[in-house]
């Protein structure tokens, strides 16, 4: 509890400053593909490659509608 409370000085006081990470970029030689509707294709080595199809798309998922508890008077 006495570690936990000491972070929090440290923080309320500002007396560590954040790390700053700067951003990745990377950049691409090609546009990437639609794996979603393109399939992939894996090579593994020389004479062995993997191709997985791409998968059908499905319907979104609907939020189920809650019912309100009934508070019970009695």
């Amino acid at each position: 509890m006495l570690a936990a409370g000491m972070l929090g000085l440290e923080q309320a006081m500002g007396l560590r400053k954040p790390k700053e990470e700067a951003p990745i970029v990377i950049d691409a030689n090609d546009d990437p593909i639609d794996i979603d509707r393109d399939g992939i294709l894996l090579a593994v080595d020389e004479g062995t490659s993997v191709f997985a199809h791409p998968q059908p798309r499905s319907d979104p998922l609907l939020s189920r509608r809650r019912r309100r508890r009934r508070k019970f008077v009695g």
